[in-house]
């Protein structure tokens, strides 16, 4: 079963089942070198399904739902980034 976590200094919202999981792919995919000076120093925080977010939707407008919503038809394969934060 899958976990949402908060990654980075502007989070990256990843769904993977451990933190060192999703830390892991944040690290990987941006290059984590070039950013930290190393992988403690990245902030990682579990995401409650029922903490609320403001999620852009196919037409472009946002709506503001729980995470757990956002992910109601989500279909876990792995870590990976489920959105960001800007």
């Amino acid at each position: 079963m899958y976990k949402i976590f908060g990654v980075g200094e502007t989070a990256e919202y990843i769904v993977a089942e451990t933190s060192e999981e999703a830390l892991n792919n944040h690290w990987d995919r941006i290059g984590g070198d070039d950013f930290y000076g190393s992988k403690e120093e990245v902030p990682v925080v579990q995401i409650s399904p029922e903490d609320t977010g403001r999620f852009e939707q196919e037409d472009g407008s946002y709506k503001d739902m729980t995470f757990g919503e956002f992910l109601s038809d989500f279909e876990y394969k792995g870590p990976q980034v489920i959105c960001w934060q800007e």
